[in-house]
């Protein structure tokens, strides 16, 4: 494609919607750079209570790598210099976000090749308006031209996937999870209903993005050919770096289905979302791949 575009791809998510995958996808390709980390937490982690435990965690992690680097000694550990060097930058990054601009302008810069850096964090779904200007503002000022993507998963097996997620080392370990209990028991909380409110998210943005600055697809209809050439197309690139359509990235087991009356349920909890995008992407089509009533 001619010319060298100068794109941040903002992800928003959703969690456990294939932001995974399509990371690895971008960022494995030569003319895209996502740098240290596929979720950086800058701004979830700033701004939403329910968000910081992030930088909690991370200044947690961080003092350990230290401690330990210091009982190895300071010559020792390029991957310990490497883990160190990630959360210190996540931390920084938050308390300034002036240096996360800063960041990403210099992965663009330092090799010509590189058409499109970013960020995608599945939390960025539950900031508000507000906080997507200041992005926007930011990133503008070092010359990007910010582009947005949300992907939209059945409410129900969104929140029965990150059950799943959350408990898929007791799982493989062979513990006795009650799946149908934590589902229950969480669907409706607070950490579930940020990320699953779909309209919320959408609206939002579209406070603050214009349309053509906006690529909102379905987790059931991303994995293909068609859909990932739409996406290449929305953010300007060519279409040289074959998609692996197939390959599973940080999926979590299935474990059988969500019982019927608990998803019957989540359905009727989540009727806004699913009439929303009933809208918005054709009733017939949201009818067909996300049928719970």
């Amino acid at each position: 494609m001619p010319g060298r575009t100068k794109t941040f791809l903002l992800g928003l998510g959703c969690q456990k919607g294939g932001s995974t995958w399509l990371h690895d996808y971008l960022h494995n390709r030569p003319d895209c750079d996502f740098g240290v980390a596929k979720e950086y937490h800058t701004f979830d982690a700033r701004y939403l209570d329910l968000f910081r435990w992030f930088h909690a965690r991370d200044l947690r992690r961080l003092t350990d790598l230290l401690n330990k680097k210091q009982r190895l000694g300071f010559w020792r550990g390029r991957k310990l210099d490497w883990r160190i060097d990630k959360l210190a930058r996540k931390i920084v990054f938050r308390e300034d976000p002036s240096y996360y601009a800063e960041y990403f302008d210099r992965l663009w810069q330092a090799d010509p090749a590189i058409r499109l850096v970013g960020d995608i964090t599945p939390g960025y779904a539950a900031l508000q308006p507000e906080h997507y200007r200041e992005i926007k503002t930011l990133l503008e000022g070092k010359g990007f031209d910010v582009k947005v993507i949300f992907i939209l998963r059945d409410p129900v097996e969104r929140c029965y996937s990150a059950v799943r997620a959350a408990n898929e080392k007791k799982i493989a370990r062979g513990e006795a999870i009650d799946l149908r209990g934590l589902l229950e028991a969480n669907f409706a909380t607070p950490a579930f209903e940020c990320r699953t409110r779909y309209e919320n998210t959408v609206r939002a943005v579209e406070t603050v993005f214009a349309a053509d600055r906006i690529f909102l697809t379905l987790h059931e209809t991303l994995f293909t050919a068609a859909e990932i050439g739409r996406l290449n197309r929305f953010l300007g690139l060519d279409d040289k770096t074959p998609a692996r359509l197939g390959l599973r990235v940080n999926a979590s087991s299935r474990h059988g289905d969500v019982p019927a009356d608990l998803a019957a349920r989540i359905y009727r909890h989540y009727r806004p979302t699913y009439e929303f995008c009933a809208e918005r992407f054709g009733r017939d089509l949201i009818a067909a791949l996300w049928h719970h009533d």
